[in-house]
């Protein structure tokens, strides 16, 4: 990409002061995450629109933020991590901030069990996404169980989409590098 088209990218190609990102989830579990940082991410201010909606939410650590018993164990909405998200009803919200561009904010895949989120704007292939990591991943699973099974060569996910998270398997501890939006995969 010239420098130009990364100016461009960069400063016009979002704007930052308005970007918005629907997050929408199903009765039952869900995985979500997010590529918007807004002025306050307490999970109870993101949830505010839903918050008589929801059962719980858990990070990949199982802290949980129950709004019926008025705790929260994760405190701030974190962008490199993915969540799990259990409501009584399908529902929407909307975060409205800056928007974290996904070449610029590395994911930390843990050696074990990890829970991403996935920033860019379009759906991209699973295996397209983890080809420089295939080594190290042993699964890589959706919210409703579909898996990416590079050792066999099997991807039942497909895409990975916006709004949402994935639970990886890994061997080893790394990081995930996701591609500017401008580039392909």
């Amino acid at each position: 990409m010239s420098e130009q088209e990364n100016t461009l990218y960069l400063n016009e190609c979002v704007n930052i002061n308005s970007t918005s990102q629907t997050l929408e989830f199903n009765e039952g579990w869900s995985m979500f995450s997010t590529f918007i940082t807004q002025s306050n991410m307490n999970t109870e201010v993101v949830f505010e629109e839903i918050i008589d909606q929801i059962i719980i939410i858990k990070d990949f650590l199982g802290a949980a933020y129950l709004p019926e018993w008025g705790f929260d164990g994760i405190g701030e909405i974190q962008n490199d991590q993915g969540y799990l998200i259990k409501t009584y009803s399908n529902c929407i919200t909307t975060l409205t901030g800056l928007y974290n561009y996904p070449e610029l904010n590395p994911i930390p895949i843990h050696e074990g069990w990890s829970q991403i989120p996935y920033l860019r704007i379009e759906p991209t292939d699973v295996t397209d996404v983890f080809e420089d990591q295939i080594e190290n991943i042993f699964i890589v699973k959706d919210e409703l169980g579909l898996a990416y099974l590079p050792n066999w060569g099997f991807n039942g996910i497909g895409d990975l989409s916006p709004g949402k998270a994935y639970q990886v398997k890994s061997s080893e501890t790394s990081i995930l590098h996701y591609r500017s939006n401008l580039q392909e995969y």
